[in-house]
């Protein structure tokens, strides 16, 4: 049982916070009268007028100045990399999720008994056991990591200038817009050793906790 809240009580402020503004945004849509004159335009709703998005309108709300998120100095691989991030949230809490339910309740109950209070419980008991589970996300996240090239092309075309280049990236820019097909296989192929060398420790790590 102190898994299962333990997952449930983050679980249900994610949904209620993160979830509800697409809920809303959808039902608006869904409701409003779209024309050819007012397809392209912005689709404002209460709470979130802004046209670049909710989180620049609360920023706004406590008098902060815009932020340029895509072309101001570190921000653009910073925002991207939060992107990326975020992708990878539904896998994680589904295996954060099942690692929980699995800890075993007799070790939670003999530190309650005891007297361990929850952060207690949490940093000496919960985190060890759950030490498995976040090495294998973490290797798994670099790896998609390294993959990424969907997301810069579509958010920062590696700009400004090159500050939100990847190696995939700049593997696909050496070859199909340089045309530096040796540069660009170069780089394709160190990538690949890269991401073949953190497959190798992940398939270890899975090894080693099957085996533990």
């Amino acid at each position: 049982m102190g898994g299962e809240s333990l997952f449930l009580l983050p679980a249900a402020i994610f949904l209620a916070t993160l979830a509800l503004y697409p809920f809303v945004e959808l039902l608006r849509m869904s409701v409003s009268d779209v024309t050819v004159y007012d397809i392209f335009k912005a689709w404002p709703f209460i709470g979130a007028s802004d046209p670049r998005g909710m989180v620049d309108n609360l920023l706004g709300q406590l008098h902060v100045g815009p932020i340029y998120w895509l072309v101001d100095g570190h921000l653009p691989i910073l925002s991207v990399a939060l992107v990326n991030a975020w992708t990878v949230v539904p896998f994680a809490t589904l295996v954060f999720r099942a690692a929980l339910l699995d800890l075993p309740t007799e070790t939670l109950a003999a530190a309650e008994v005891d007297g361990a209070r929850p952060f207690q419980a949490l940093w000496f008991i919960i985190l060890p056991l759950l030490r498995p589970c976040i090495l294998v996300l973490a290797v798994l996240a670099l790896v998609y990591a390294f993959k990424s090239f969907d997301f810069i092309y579509i958010m920062t075309f590696g700009g400004p200038g090159t500050s939100s280049e990847t190696l995939p990236f700049l593997s696909y820019r050496l070859a199909f817009q340089l045309y530096q097909y040796s540069q660009g296989a170069a780089v394709a192929l160190i990538t690949m050793a890269v991401v073949l060398v953190l497959a190798v420790v992940y398939t270890r790590m899975v090894r080693g906790e099957e085996r533990g």
